[in-house]
């Protein structure tokens, strides 16, 4: 199910922040050992690519994202 306009949560040292978001399609939980480090960008946002059975997601560095938008 897609929910449109939501917020996504993330605690970022002492503060809760909200980001957000146009649309949340899928919440799924990826394995440790299923993500392959090294993808990044010129802006560090990229924290990597998590292996599904069904294809690849790209994984934000929401620390580096939060910290890019709060200075």
């Amino acid at each position: 199910a897609v929910i449109d306009g939501s917020i996504i949560l993330a605690i970022h040292g002492a503060r809760t922040v909200g980001i957000a978001v146009d649309e949340v399609m899928d919440v799924q939980v990826i394995r440790e050992e299923t993500v392959e480090s090294g993808a990044s960008d010129a802006q560090g946002l990229v924290r990597g690519l998590g292996r599904l059975d069904d294809g690849v997601v790209v994984l934000v560095d929401i620390h580096a994202l939060v910290t890019q938008v709060l200075l």
